[in-house]
């Protein structure tokens, strides 16, 4: 691929990815993939190269967390919990888990990536594992947010947008601060997960999601505009149950801004 502007490069192998480094105008891409065979059985290889101008909202990971450490401890210093009720967060299998209280709806975990630098435009992608399939229960990942959360809605950040996934109707809803739902694409939440990815740039909100054995999609599952939160932030998530007041747990892992 030869750049004719100045472009951001990344590859991608299955669900994970890694960052590139700015291409220069006219520079050569070169992206090399290999295969071999076990077992007897034929085998391929497929490398995916997404690449945007430079203006665009990709830029070289800014925040990054993988939860690895002993099953129990506290998340690290990047993180600043505001749970409600009896809500805790903790690290487990190297994954970092929200578990909500056991009161209906108002026992959220709530977590706020508080040692992220802000900022406004940005992608963040991150698997979410819902502890159930078919409960009601909530797993929220969100962008250009300040850390505060609703209180007539707790798992809701008061600004900024995000992905809420929802295993009980196998949907996503993409939402902005003010708890006002942009769109509620269908999607089968499978026990695995979700991978979810979320991009904010200027008034372009995007979002998709994809099961986390699966390869990711092309398309965007929503594409949309709107200027209600357009101010630098931080990434929140947070997790929330239901109506039969049973402790829930959301499992995160993976996470990249």
């Amino acid at each position: 691929m030869t750049a004719t502007a100045a472009r951001q490069a990344r590859a991608f192998s299955g669900s994970r990815y890694a960052w590139g480094t700015p291409v220069t105008a006219g520079e050569q891409l070169t992206v090399t993939g290999k295969a071999w065979q076990t077992a007897d059985a034929a085998r391929s290889c497929r490398v995916d190269v997404e690449y945007h101008d430079a203006a665009g909202p990709l830029v070289n990971a800014t925040f990054s967390e993988d939860w690895t450490g002993t099953d129990g401890a506290a998340w690290d210093a990047d993180w600043t919990t505001s749970h409600a009720g009896a809500a805790t967060s903790t690290i487990q299998s190297n994954a970092g888990r929200l578990t909500t209280g056991a009161t209906a709806y108002t026992s959220s975990a709530r977590v706020y990536a508080s040692g992220m630098g802000a900022v406004a435009d940005c992608e963040v992608t991150c698997l979410v594992v819902c502890s159930s399939t078919t409960a009601e229960m909530r797993g929220v990942v969100a962008v250009r947010t300040n850390g505060s959360f609703s209180g007539a809605n707790p798992s809701h950040p008061t600004q900024g947008y995000w992905v809420e996934v929802d295993p009980q109707n196998d949907i996503i809803l993409i939402r902005r601060g003010d708890s006002t739902v942009l769109a509620t694409p269908g999607k089968t939440v499978p026990a695995e997960g979700l991978y979810v990815r979320l991009r904010a740039h200027g008034t372009t909100i995007a979002a998709k999601a994809w099961g986390a054995t699966a390869q990711e999609p092309a398309v965007w599952d929503w594409v949309g505009e709107d200027s209600t939160w357009t101010a630098a932030g931080k990434v929140s998530l947070t997790a929330q149950n239901g109506a039969d007041a049973v402790s829930r747990n959301v499992t995160f892992d993976g996470l990249v801004v």
